[in-house]
């Protein structure tokens, strides 16, 4: 599965030999740590259905970049409000839409 997408994103793709933990360098220390860090932040959510993960990652990336602007109120409010919302939002859409430093 990952042939056809290093392809299509025209990128080098380094195999990592089962069991090791490197190769010439390259580490999986980065996914590892990305894995984890977005698997503490679902785990607070009960029920995560598939069909709104795209919006918990939006909400994971807006945490993670704004971090100095977090509050878990507001943080609230705005995951009510992607839920209920009718239409598909984006990431970038929402990004645009919203300035952090006035909150």
């Amino acid at each position: 599965s990952y042939h056809k997408l290093m392809r299509e994103l025209n990128v080098e793709w380094i195999k990592i030999p089962s069991g090791k933990k490197e190769k010439d360098g390259y580490t999986l220390d980065k996914v590892n740590q990305l894995h984890s860090s977005i698997e503490l932040f679902l785990h607070s959510y009960r029920g995560i259905s598939d069909k709104y993960l795209r919006h918990y990652i939006g909400l994971y990336k807006i945490k993670d970049r704004n971090k100095q602007f977090y509050k878990k109120q507001i943080f609230k409010i705005l995951f009510k409000k992607i839920l209920n919302s009718l239409c598909a939002l984006r990431y970038k859409d929402f990004r645009s839409e919203f300035s952090f430093s006035m909150i």
